[in-house]
């Protein structure tokens, strides 16, 4: 192996052969998601960041309900749907109703437990 080799195939302790260190494939940025953050807290960006992943669930509970049409959906309905915990579905579900994107139909399903859940429905 020639020394040109050597080099380019030289792995640093606890890094696998191929792999791409951080500075080769740096984090997107918030200001690419035009989310603003304080540039000065590394929180406050991930935050930000965490904001663009909240939107993308938000869209991804959204389609599930109007999927769903006059049927409707319960959360534990779009929970299995989309293979989502309730802490993680609920939120965005709930930011759907603020927008005026998803409201109450005015019916109840019971949940696997029987317990009486709301029917949401895109409005």
């Amino acid at each position: 192996m020639s020394s040109d080799q050597g080099e380019m195939f030289e792995v640093t302790q606890g890094q696998r052969p191929g792999a791409m260190s951080r500075q080769e494939a740096p984090a997107p940025s918030p200001e690419s998601y035009g989310v603003p953050f304080q540039r000065h807290s590394d929180t406050s960006k991930a935050a930000a960041v965490a904001l663009k992943d909240s939107k993308a669930l938000r869209a991804l509970v959204y389609k599930a309900i109007t999927a769903s049409g006059e049927r409707g959906m319960t959360d534990p309905e779009a929970q299995a749907h989309l293979g989502l915990k309730g802490s993680t579905q609920r939120p965005r579900r709930v930011r759907l109703v603020e927008l005026g994107l998803v409201r109450d139909s005015g019916k109840r399903r019971a949940s696997q437990a029987g317990r009486p859940c709301t029917v949401w429905v895109a409005t």
